[in-house]
């Protein structure tokens, strides 16, 4: 291998390094305010979120009792 093909085989790992570190982000910032939550509230993006979480070796549920906060009362 030759430094051209050093060169390029350096190159092209930062790249798929910055193409992780660029969905990490997206990934991040959606957390932050998903739309599902937006949309149908708490419970429901909770109640989602277990279910992803979910898998063959953990199973995670979730339960709500009288769930009432507003989430717009609390960010106002």
């Amino acid at each position: 291998m030759n430094e051209n093909d050093s060169s390029r085989n350096t190159l092209g790992k930062s790249l798929d390094q910055l193409d992780v570190a660029v969905v990490e982000l997206r990934r991040i910032a959606h957390n932050l305010m998903p739309e599902l939550l937006d949309k149908y509230g708490l419970e429901e993006a909770l109640k989602e979120y277990a279910e992803r979480m979910s898998n063959d070796e953990l199973e995670i549920s979730s339960q709500f009792v009288k769930l009432e906060a507003d989430l717009s009362k609390i960010n106002k």
